[in-house]
């Protein structure tokens, strides 16, 4: 991040910055030198030039030693797990707001509150005194009803189903039919939720919930319990 103010030449300092950052291009360089420019001229204290970057070039920022940057810790969801249940988990974004799946559905639960720290400042927005501090608070936890092992066993089975036969895509439910919880989710094509960026809309959908289709011989099921509960046929 930066301090507009204490950055004597936003153009210099753009260019040692993205020269210290992996995969930086010119265009990357220019947006740097205007995020600072453009706030200093709004009166703005704080930008953030990158969000969220490797540590290797934090620690090449940080041996800049330039005046006005400061190099911030983020916290970041991780899915040690990768693929396995991601289509109905979900994923979060750069601020770990839930985007999709149960990640998105309970956000509001499992998100917890931010902290808050009101100052009392002078005129130059120098800070004076704490006039409230506020901790944050944990989230909720959400326990599901997914069995990890029969989860992976479900989605292996159903790639291999998917590739013999060329299909588009598939899915896959195991249910315990003596309560209706579900024990296994399985979607193909899938992705990694660490990189969701990287993979296509199609890919991140839970086929199994999201997707319409016709229900062709699996209604079946219906109009043989219908004959078995009438009588029609033993």
């Amino acid at each position: 991040t930066a301090d507009p103010f204490e950055v004597d030449d936003p153009a210099t300092v753009a260019r040692l910055v993205c020269r210290a950052l992996d995969s930086c291009s010119a265009a990357r360089q220019k947006a740097l030198e205007q995020a600072i420019v453009q706030n200093r001229r709004k009166g703005k204290r704080f930008v953030f030039l990158e969000r969220q970057v490797s540590p290797a070039d934090a620690e090449r920022v940080r041996a800049l030693q330039l005046p006005g940057l400061t190099i911030y810790p983020e916290s970041k969801r991780y899915y040690p797990n990768r693929q396995i249940g991601t289509n109905f988990l979900g994923y979060v974004g750069l601020d770990n707001e839930g985007l999709a799946g149960l990640e998105a559905k309970y956000d509001s639960r499992v998100r917890g509150r931010d902290g808050r720290v009101m100052l009392t400042t002078d005129g130059m927005q120098n800070a004076m005194a704490v006039r409230e501090e506020l901790p944050p608070t944990w989230g909720d936890s959400l326990e599901l009803t997914i069995d990890k092992y029969l989860q992976y066993i479900a989605e292996r089975e159903l790639a291999a189903g998917v590739d013999e036969h060329n299909a588009e895509g598939g899915m896959a439910i195991v249910m315990d039919p003596r309560n209706g919880e579900i024990l296994a989710l399985a979607n193909y094509p899938t992705f990694n939720p660490n990189a969701f960026e990287r993979a296509d809309g199609a890919d991140r959908a839970n086929r199994a919930v999201q997707h319409v289709y016709e229900p062709g011989s699996t209604f079946k099921l219906v109009t043989a319990a219908a004959a078995l509960e009438e009588g029609v046929f033993q």
